[in-house]
Parts: structure tokens; sequence; C-alpha cells
């Protein structure tokens, strides 16, 4: 059984519960049982809880950042920190890419060992995660195949793409450009003598 159809149990428990509680609860009430009144009302108002915690947890802003990191480093955990803490996403996920179409993979390091070595330097932030997706499909990685894979599995979660304006000023390049502006924000950072703004002749 996958995340996602596991997740939906739990809610569908939780609202079945609640249903059968506030059924006992209408009966309690006619037969003035306060006893069991009170029982019932706290398994509803437990299930109530339950049901707002999963709805929020599923209805989430995450940021994917995804790259080689190749290492990764305080810059990147820097960046991913401010995001969390002065915007609307609630969590950072670093998309380790195995073959970014823009670089020869004779400069990267072992996959498993970049994955292995994000996993280390995001353990102590709980808004932050890794991600090995793109391991899991098609090489080269187009964030295209990789929005449309997340959507797939998450589809009550809302992502945002995060990138530098070096990648922003070359985004033209990228496969099924257009298509990744509509079905996802972007966050666009700024680099050092890249533009973040808007050729509105395109």
């Amino acid at each position: 059984m996958n995340e996602r159809n596991l997740s939906k149990k739990w809610l569908y428990g939780f609202i079945v519960i609640a249903i059968a509680a506030l059924g006992v609860l209408g009966w309690a009430f006619v037969k003035q049982d306060v006893t069991v009144m009170v029982a019932t009302g706290l398994v509803v108002g437990v299930q109530v809880m339950n049901i707002i915690q999963w709805v929020q947890n599923h209805s989430k802003k995450i940021g994917i950042y995804s790259g080689s990191f190749n290492p990764i480093h305080i810059g990147h955990l820097a960046l991913a920190n401010w995001l969390c803490e002065f915007t609307d996403l609630d969590e950072v996920w670093f998309m380790v890419t195995p073959h970014n179409p823009f670089k020869e993979r004779t400069d990267l390091i072992d996959d498993q060992l970049r994955l292995e070595m994000v996993g280390k330097a995001i353990a102590g932030y709980p808004k932050f995660r890794v991600c090995d997706l793109e391991f899991h499909l098609p090489k080269p990685s187009y964030t295209i195949s990789t929005l449309k894979a997340l959507k797939d599995l998450y589809p009550s979660l809302f992502f945002s793409l995060i990138m530098g304006a070096d990648n922003w000023n070359k985004f033209d390049r990228w496969k099924d450009y257009q298509e990744i502006l509509s079905v996802c924000e972007l966050i666009v950072y700024p680099r050092k003598g890249c533009s973040t703004l808007v050729d509105t002749k395109q």
C-alpha cells in the first residue's frame, strides 16, 4: 500500500469513528445518559481534531529545491531556512538530481553519496526533507517530469519550484517550460549579475 492510499485510509477512519460516535451521542441524549454523553462527546472532539490535523498536514505548501548538491553547502541551507522563515512555505524538499541536462555527469560525485550528504546536512532542520524521487525517473532529470510525478504522489500538496536567477535567465531553454509555469509557482532568488525581471516580449 502506498503512502497516499494509507494516508487516505487514516482520514476515512477518523470520519467513520466520528460519525459512529455522533450516533451514540444522539442516542445518549435521548436517554439522558450523561456518562455516555460525556464519553462520546470526547470521542467526537478527538476525531474532529484528528481530521483538522490531517487536512493541515495534507494542504501544505512545499518548496522544491532541486539541484545536484555537488556537494551541499551552507549557502543551500541558509537559503532554504530563510524561505521557510520569511515566506509562506511550510517545508523545503531538497530534490537531489542524478543528472541535470545542462551538466556533465563526469563532474558529479556519486549519486547515493550526494543523497546521503544532503540527508546528514539537513538532519537538524524539522522543515527540511531530502527527496530521491528523481532517482526513480528517466534520465536526464527534467523538472516537468518531476513536478508531474509529485502531483501524482501528493495530489493535496501545493508545490513551488525554487530556482536561482541564473536558471531563471535561461528558463526558456528548459523542457516544457511553459507547462512548468502552469503547474506550479516559481520562487526565484537573486544571483549576482543575473536579472530576476520578466521579459514581457516573450
